[in-house]
């Protein structure tokens, strides 16, 4: 996805131009978060819940895709499809009996 601004080793790190301190080393537990480091955070969480937004925009089309699809799908519609058939297994009829 987009820029982390933390280097904690959790995930890859992509350094960005408008977020110099990505490739920086973790901070040490004992000493507060820069504010620059806060500036990133709040840069990150942007980016990952406009990315969210999307995510859940093309869930809820994709879904209602399905729905439509599914009211004229002549292979759920068929009622021959109401009882599975056992499908052969491909490999099968290729091996030597």
């Amino acid at each position: 996805m987009g820029a982390s601004c933390s280097a904690r080793g959790e995930r890859p790190v992509a350094q960005s131009a408008d977020c110099p301190w990505a490739a920086r080393p973790a901070r040490s537990a004992d000493r507060p978060p820069r504010p620059q480091e806060y500036e990133c955070l709040e840069q990150e969480n942007a980016a990952l819940r406009r990315e969210i937004g999307k995510l859940r925009d093309e869930l809820r089309h994709l879904s209602e895709a399905l729905r439509e699809h599914e009211k004229m799908c002549p292979l759920l519609l068929c009622p021959l499809n109401c009882v599975p058939a056992p499908r052969p297994d491909p490999a099968a009829g290729c091996l030597p009996r």
